[in-house]
């Protein structure tokens, strides 16, 4: 997948839909891109979370869900996402979730978020400051 093709499908999420084109493109060199084969498991309930997932194509399974997990569909499919509490705090998998077809997920780690967010805000600020006239 490339840089631009990554970045459209991004600004596809309802999260990230908002972002500016190069906020965008610096969130996409911040993920990676993970291909799943049917009956994989992609995460597995009691595993710390590794990083927000966002399914890009396929479908995948939610199984093995503790009874505090939070509500979530049984089959989740393109723009829907999984971990996110894992980039603010560590945290386990209260679930388990199984590819059900060829599937591609792009992760962004706790690690990369933070470094999203550090080179993002500089940005921002300076953004800020134009529009307050400063």
């Amino acid at each position: 997948m490339d840089s631009a093709d990554l970045t459209q499908r991004l600004r596809q999420t309802y999260v990230f839909s908002r972002l500016t084109s190069d906020a965008l493109a610096l969130l996409a060199r911040a993920c990676s891109a993970h291909m799943f084969h049917p009956g994989e498991t992609v995460v597995r309930r009691g595993d710390p979370v590794s990083g927000w997932h966002i399914v890009q194509s396929g479908k995948a399974r939610v199984t093995d869900r503790a009874a505090e997990a939070p509500a979530a569909p049984p089959l989740v499919g393109p723009g829907d996402t999984f971990g996110d509490r894992g980039l603010i705090e560590p945290c386990a998998w209260s679930f388990s979730v199984r590819a059900e077809s060829p599937l591609t997920v792009l992760t962004l780690t706790p690690a990369a978020f933070d470094t999203f967010i550090r080179e993002s805000l500089p940005g921002r600020r300076a953004e800020a400051e134009q529009g307050s006239g400063q």
